[in-house]
Protein backbone atom coordinates (compact mmCIF):
# COMPACT_ATOMS: atom_id res chain seq x y z
CA UNK A 1 0.00 0.00 0.00
CA UNK A 2 1.42 3.39 -1.06
CA UNK A 3 1.13 6.03 1.65
CA UNK A 4 0.22 9.45 0.32
CA UNK A 5 2.73 12.25 0.84
CA UNK A 6 -0.05 14.84 0.95
CA UNK A 7 -3.59 13.87 1.87
CA UNK A 8 -6.51 16.27 2.01
CA UNK A 9 -9.67 15.03 3.75
CA UNK A 10 -13.02 16.82 3.51
CA UNK A 11 -11.18 20.15 3.44
CA UNK A 12 -13.28 23.30 3.46
CA UNK A 13 -11.85 26.79 3.69
CA UNK A 14 -14.04 29.80 4.41
CA UNK A 15 -12.87 33.40 4.12
CA UNK A 16 -14.70 35.64 6.55
CA UNK A 17 -14.91 39.38 5.96
CA UNK A 18 -14.61 41.77 8.90
CA UNK A 19 -17.63 43.79 7.92
CA UNK A 20 -20.98 44.41 9.55
CA UNK A 21 -22.63 41.62 7.58
CA UNK A 22 -19.92 39.10 8.53
CA UNK A 23 -19.74 38.02 4.89
CA UNK A 24 -18.45 34.50 4.24
CA UNK A 25 -16.99 33.08 1.06
CA UNK A 26 -16.45 29.35 0.64
CA UNK A 27 -13.12 29.15 -1.20
CA UNK A 28 -12.74 25.37 -0.92
CA UNK A 29 -15.73 23.07 -0.64
CA UNK A 30 -15.17 19.60 0.84
CA UNK A 31 -11.96 18.77 -1.06
CA UNK A 32 -10.56 15.23 -0.99
CA UNK A 33 -7.18 14.62 -2.61
CA UNK A 34 -4.13 12.35 -2.38
CA UNK A 35 -0.69 13.22 -3.75
CA UNK A 36 2.10 10.64 -3.75
CA UNK A 37 5.82 11.31 -3.47
CA UNK A 38 7.50 11.99 -6.80
CA UNK A 39 4.41 13.10 -8.70
CA UNK A 40 4.42 16.04 -11.14
CA UNK A 41 1.00 17.67 -10.86
CA UNK A 42 -0.51 20.69 -12.59
CA UNK A 43 -3.51 22.45 -11.06
CA UNK A 44 -5.59 24.48 -13.51
CA UNK A 45 -8.83 26.42 -13.42
CA UNK A 46 -10.26 29.90 -13.85
CA UNK A 47 -9.44 32.76 -11.47
CA UNK A 48 -11.22 32.28 -8.16
CA UNK A 49 -11.59 28.52 -8.56
CA UNK A 50 -9.58 27.78 -5.39
CA UNK A 51 -6.20 26.75 -6.85
CA UNK A 52 -3.99 29.02 -4.75
CA UNK A 53 -6.10 28.56 -1.63
CA UNK A 54 -5.69 24.79 -1.87
CA UNK A 55 -1.94 25.04 -2.50
CA UNK A 56 -1.41 27.26 0.54
CA UNK A 57 -2.79 24.50 2.76
CA UNK A 58 0.00 22.16 1.65
CA UNK A 59 2.56 23.92 3.84
CA UNK A 60 0.30 25.56 6.37
CA UNK A 61 0.15 29.10 5.01
CA UNK A 62 -3.61 28.62 5.32
CA UNK A 63 -5.32 26.28 7.75
CA UNK A 64 -8.56 24.34 7.14
CA UNK A 65 -11.84 25.78 8.37
CA UNK A 66 -13.11 22.19 8.31
CA UNK A 67 -11.45 18.88 7.52
CA UNK A 68 -7.71 18.31 7.51
CA UNK A 69 -4.55 18.45 5.42
CA UNK A 70 -1.84 15.91 6.26
CA UNK A 71 1.75 16.13 4.97
CA UNK A 72 3.93 13.05 5.42
CA UNK A 73 1.84 12.01 8.41
CA UNK A 74 1.76 15.48 10.02
CA UNK A 75 -1.30 17.73 10.27
CA UNK A 76 -0.62 21.25 9.04
CA UNK A 77 -2.77 22.76 11.80
CA UNK A 78 -0.62 21.13 14.50
CA UNK A 79 1.55 23.97 15.81
CA UNK A 80 4.23 21.51 16.93
CA UNK A 81 4.71 20.14 13.41
CA UNK A 82 4.23 23.21 11.22
CA UNK A 83 7.96 23.97 10.84
CA UNK A 84 8.69 20.35 9.93
CA UNK A 85 5.91 20.55 7.32
CA UNK A 86 7.42 23.70 5.82
CA UNK A 87 10.82 22.04 5.51
CA UNK A 88 9.21 19.28 3.49
CA UNK A 89 6.95 21.50 1.33
CA UNK A 90 8.30 24.78 -0.08
CA UNK A 91 6.34 27.41 -2.01
CA UNK A 92 7.41 29.59 -4.93
CA UNK A 93 5.12 32.46 -5.86
CA UNK A 94 4.29 34.39 -9.00
CA UNK A 95 6.48 37.45 -8.48
CA UNK A 96 10.13 36.53 -7.84
CA UNK A 97 10.92 40.05 -6.60
CA UNK A 98 8.75 39.36 -3.55
CA UNK A 99 10.80 36.29 -2.61
CA UNK A 100 14.41 37.41 -2.90
CA UNK A 101 15.82 39.32 0.07
CA UNK A 102 19.61 39.15 -0.18
CA UNK A 103 21.92 41.26 -2.34
CA UNK A 104 23.78 38.27 -3.82
CA UNK A 105 22.28 35.08 -5.26
CA UNK A 106 24.21 32.60 -3.11
CA UNK A 107 23.38 34.58 0.05
CA UNK A 108 19.70 34.40 -0.81
CA UNK A 109 19.91 30.64 -1.30
CA UNK A 110 21.66 30.37 2.08
CA UNK A 111 18.92 32.25 3.93
CA UNK A 112 16.74 29.21 4.68
CA UNK A 113 19.53 26.85 5.81
CA UNK A 114 21.04 29.60 7.97
CA UNK A 115 17.71 30.05 9.76
CA UNK A 116 17.67 26.31 10.40
CA UNK A 117 20.87 26.77 12.41
CA UNK A 118 22.99 24.49 10.22
CA UNK A 119 26.77 24.40 10.29
CA UNK A 120 28.55 26.61 7.78
CA UNK A 121 30.00 23.68 5.81
CA UNK A 122 26.56 22.09 5.52
CA UNK A 123 25.15 25.38 4.25
CA UNK A 124 27.92 25.63 1.63
CA UNK A 125 27.19 22.08 0.46
CA UNK A 126 23.48 22.85 0.13
CA UNK A 127 24.14 26.05 -1.83
CA UNK A 128 26.41 24.16 -4.22
CA UNK A 129 23.89 21.38 -4.71
CA UNK A 130 21.06 23.86 -5.37
CA UNK A 131 23.11 25.84 -7.90
CA UNK A 132 24.25 22.72 -9.75
CA UNK A 133 20.77 21.19 -9.74
CA UNK A 134 19.45 24.17 -11.72
CA UNK A 135 22.64 24.83 -13.73
CA UNK A 136 22.97 28.38 -12.39
CA UNK A 137 26.45 28.19 -10.86
CA UNK A 138 27.42 31.18 -13.00
CA UNK A 139 24.90 33.34 -11.15
CA UNK A 140 26.19 32.73 -7.62
CA UNK A 141 27.86 36.15 -7.22
CA UNK A 142 25.27 38.10 -9.18
CA UNK A 143 23.06 40.75 -7.54
CA UNK A 144 19.41 39.68 -8.02
CA UNK A 145 18.33 43.03 -9.46
CA UNK A 146 20.51 42.34 -12.50
CA UNK A 147 18.90 38.95 -13.21
CA UNK A 148 16.17 38.25 -15.74
CA UNK A 149 12.73 37.20 -14.52
CA UNK A 150 13.47 33.55 -15.29
CA UNK A 151 16.81 33.67 -13.47
CA UNK A 152 15.10 35.21 -10.43
CA UNK A 153 12.56 32.38 -10.35
CA UNK A 154 15.36 29.82 -10.63
CA UNK A 155 17.04 31.54 -7.67
CA UNK A 156 13.80 31.24 -5.66
CA UNK A 157 13.56 27.55 -6.57
CA UNK A 158 17.21 27.07 -5.58
CA UNK A 159 16.37 28.46 -2.15
CA UNK A 160 13.71 25.76 -1.79
CA UNK A 161 16.13 23.04 -2.90
CA UNK A 162 18.68 24.22 -0.33
CA UNK A 163 16.10 23.49 2.35
CA UNK A 164 16.21 19.83 1.23
CA UNK A 165 12.55 20.12 0.43
CA UNK A 166 10.72 17.03 -0.79
CA UNK A 167 7.99 18.99 -2.56
CA UNK A 168 7.90 22.34 -4.36
CA UNK A 169 4.55 24.06 -4.83
CA UNK A 170 4.65 26.80 -7.46
CA UNK A 171 1.82 29.31 -7.75
CA UNK A 172 1.84 30.59 -11.36
CA UNK A 173 5.65 30.91 -11.35
CA UNK A 174 5.86 31.78 -15.05
CA UNK A 175 2.97 34.26 -15.24
CA UNK A 176 5.28 37.29 -15.26
CA UNK A 177 8.00 35.78 -17.47
CA UNK A 178 8.76 36.00 -21.17
CA UNK A 179 8.80 32.77 -23.24
CA UNK A 180 12.53 32.26 -22.67
CA UNK A 181 12.13 32.58 -18.91
CA UNK A 182 9.13 30.24 -18.91
CA UNK A 183 11.08 27.64 -20.87
CA UNK A 184 13.99 27.81 -18.41
CA UNK A 185 11.75 27.36 -15.37
CA UNK A 186 9.78 24.44 -16.85
CA UNK A 187 12.96 22.71 -18.01
CA UNK A 188 14.42 23.04 -14.51
CA UNK A 189 11.27 21.68 -12.86
CA UNK A 190 11.17 18.65 -15.15
CA UNK A 191 14.82 17.89 -14.44
CA UNK A 192 14.34 18.21 -10.67
CA UNK A 193 11.42 15.83 -10.90
CA UNK A 194 13.18 13.27 -13.09
CA UNK A 195 16.66 13.33 -11.49
CA UNK A 196 15.86 13.86 -7.82
CA UNK A 197 12.26 12.61 -7.56
CA UNK A 198 11.10 15.92 -6.06
CA UNK A 199 7.33 16.25 -5.98
CA UNK A 200 6.28 19.17 -8.18
CA UNK A 201 2.89 20.88 -7.90
CA UNK A 202 2.45 23.77 -10.31
CA UNK A 203 -0.55 26.10 -10.61
CA UNK A 204 -0.75 27.48 -14.12
CA UNK A 205 -3.01 29.06 -16.73
CA UNK A 206 -0.73 27.89 -19.55
CA UNK A 207 -1.99 24.64 -21.01
CA UNK A 208 1.38 23.99 -22.67
CA UNK A 209 2.83 23.79 -19.14
CA UNK A 210 0.00 21.70 -17.71
CA UNK A 211 0.33 19.07 -20.41
CA UNK A 212 3.91 18.38 -19.34
CA UNK A 213 2.73 17.14 -15.94
CA UNK A 214 2.01 13.49 -15.13
CA UNK A 215 -1.38 14.43 -13.70
CA UNK A 216 -3.73 17.39 -14.05
CA UNK A 217 -6.22 18.56 -11.42
CA UNK A 218 -8.97 20.86 -12.70
CA UNK A 219 -10.73 23.13 -10.22
CA UNK A 220 -13.88 25.21 -10.47
CA UNK A 221 -15.87 27.03 -7.80
CA UNK A 222 -13.83 25.59 -4.93
CA UNK A 223 -14.17 21.99 -6.07
CA UNK A 224 -12.11 19.46 -8.00
CA UNK A 225 -14.05 18.72 -11.17
CA UNK A 226 -11.45 16.60 -12.99
CA UNK A 227 -8.35 14.67 -11.94
CA UNK A 228 -6.35 12.51 -14.31
CA UNK A 229 -3.64 12.13 -16.90
CA UNK A 230 -3.31 14.89 -19.52
CA UNK A 231 -4.54 12.68 -22.35
CA UNK A 232 -7.68 11.84 -20.36
CA UNK A 233 -8.34 15.42 -19.28
CA UNK A 234 -8.03 16.81 -22.79
CA UNK A 235 -10.32 14.16 -24.23
CA UNK A 236 -13.15 15.81 -22.28
CA UNK A 237 -13.15 18.85 -24.52
CA UNK A 238 -16.40 20.46 -23.44
CA UNK A 239 -15.60 20.40 -19.73
CA UNK A 240 -12.04 21.54 -20.32
CA UNK A 241 -13.17 24.42 -22.51
CA UNK A 242 -15.93 25.61 -20.21
CA UNK A 243 -14.23 25.33 -16.85
CA UNK A 244 -10.49 24.76 -17.10
CA UNK A 245 -9.23 27.39 -19.46
CA UNK A 246 -9.57 31.10 -19.09
CA UNK A 247 -7.25 32.18 -21.88
CA UNK A 248 -5.60 30.33 -24.71
CA UNK A 249 -1.95 30.36 -25.68
CA UNK A 250 -1.01 31.32 -29.23
CA UNK A 251 2.76 31.29 -29.06
CA UNK A 252 3.88 31.45 -32.68
CA UNK A 253 6.33 28.55 -32.31
CA UNK A 254 4.16 25.70 -31.22
CA UNK A 255 2.41 22.47 -32.06
CA UNK A 256 -1.31 21.93 -31.79
CA UNK A 257 -1.87 19.20 -29.22
CA UNK A 258 -5.58 19.42 -28.50
CA UNK A 259 -8.69 20.64 -30.21
CA UNK A 260 -11.32 22.84 -28.54
CA UNK A 261 -13.95 21.78 -29.31
CA UNK A 262 -14.43 18.64 -31.41
CA UNK A 263 -15.53 19.09 -34.98
CA UNK A 264 -19.30 19.26 -35.29
CA UNK A 265 -19.78 20.67 -31.83
CA UNK A 266 -22.13 23.59 -31.42
CA UNK A 267 -19.13 25.53 -30.15
CA UNK A 268 -16.98 24.67 -33.17
CA UNK A 269 -15.08 27.69 -34.41
CA UNK A 270 -11.78 26.42 -35.88
CA UNK A 271 -10.55 29.92 -36.61
CA UNK A 272 -10.36 30.54 -32.87
CA UNK A 273 -10.08 27.26 -31.04
CA UNK A 274 -8.39 24.66 -33.21
CA UNK A 275 -4.91 25.53 -31.97
CA UNK A 276 -5.94 26.59 -28.49
CA UNK A 277 -3.48 24.39 -26.62
CA UNK A 278 0.11 24.55 -27.78
CA UNK A 279 3.53 23.32 -26.69
CA UNK A 280 6.62 25.26 -27.75
CA UNK A 281 8.54 23.17 -30.23
CA UNK A 282 11.67 23.08 -28.08
CA UNK A 283 9.78 21.59 -25.10
CA UNK A 284 8.68 18.24 -26.43
CA UNK A 285 9.37 16.19 -29.50
CA UNK A 286 6.54 14.83 -31.60
CA UNK A 287 7.30 11.40 -30.14
CA UNK A 288 6.92 12.79 -26.60
CA UNK A 289 3.58 14.32 -27.52
CA UNK A 290 2.40 11.08 -29.11
CA UNK A 291 3.14 9.27 -25.84
CA UNK A 292 1.35 11.86 -23.69
CA UNK A 293 -1.78 12.56 -25.71
CA UNK A 294 -4.20 10.75 -27.93
CA UNK A 295 -4.70 12.95 -30.97
CA UNK A 296 -8.34 13.29 -31.92
CA UNK A 297 -9.30 12.20 -35.42
CA UNK A 298 -12.01 14.85 -35.25
CA UNK A 299 -9.56 17.74 -35.64
CA UNK A 300 -11.19 20.31 -37.88
CA UNK A 301 -8.09 22.24 -38.95
CA UNK A 302 -9.34 24.11 -41.98
CA UNK A 303 -6.96 26.03 -44.20
CA UNK A 304 -8.35 29.30 -42.84
CA UNK A 305 -7.45 28.34 -39.29
CA UNK A 306 -4.08 26.77 -40.03
CA UNK A 307 -2.04 29.79 -39.00
CA UNK A 308 -3.84 30.75 -35.80
CA UNK A 309 -0.78 29.84 -33.75
CA UNK A 310 1.73 29.78 -36.55
CA UNK A 311 2.06 26.02 -36.93
CA UNK A 312 0.65 22.90 -38.45
CA UNK A 313 -1.82 20.68 -36.67
CA UNK A 314 0.01 17.96 -34.74
CA UNK A 315 -1.86 15.32 -36.73
CA UNK A 316 -0.10 16.61 -39.84
CA UNK A 317 3.28 16.66 -38.08
CA UNK A 318 2.79 13.06 -36.99
CA UNK A 319 1.65 11.96 -40.41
Amino acid sequence: MILSFIEVKNLTHIFRENDEKKTEKIALDNINLKINKGEFIAIIGVNGSGKSTLAKHFNGLLLPSEGECIVDGMKVDDSEDIWKVRQKVSMVFQNPDNQIIATVVEDDIAFGPENMGLEREEIKDRIEFALKSLHIEHLRKMPPHLLSGGQKQLTAIAGAIAMRTQCIVLDEPTAMLDPQGRNAVMKALKELHEKYNITIIIITHFMEEAVQADRIIVMNDGKIIQDGMPKDIFKQKEIAYEKATETFSHCGDCRCIAVFPAAGSKRADPSRYCHAVCVPANHLSVADLRNQLDISSECDCSSSSRNVCGSQCLRDLMG
